[in-house]
């Protein structure tokens, strides 16, 4: 399964998926921005938000992982591209998402 990316510009979001399209909406600048290994994992974020049709961030992390780790990247890999992506954001969710990664890097 994959999306149709749709690139942006301007002060749209890093990527966020339209759960009825299927359509992968990327900020064109900052996505050209990310390293690869980062890309990746917000790219498998992004597909479990619309293989569940679901918007929630820990589900669709832990879905990311399982696969992205079975692609061969490192659990620690993972943290990292989170990391990375949620850098500046300061709230509950964040710390949360960044636990239960942290935990499953830590395995």
């Amino acid at each position: 399964m994959t999306l149709q990316v749709v690139r942006l510009a301007g002060a749209a979001p890093l990527a966020t998926v339209d759960l009825h399209t299927g359509k992968l909406y990327i900020n064109g600048p900052r996505w050209d921005s990310l390293p690869p290994y980062v890309r990746r994992f917000v790219e498998l974020h992004e597909l479990a938000h619309w293989q569940t049709r679901s918007t929630d961030e820990l589900l669709a992390d832990q879905l990311a992982f399982q696969v992205y780790t079975a692609e061969g990247y490192s659990p620690a890999a993972a943290l990292a591209a989170l990391r990375y992506v949620l850098a500046g954001h300061h709230n509950d969710l964040t710390r949360t998402r960044l636990a239960f990664m942290g935990r499953r890097a830590h395995r």
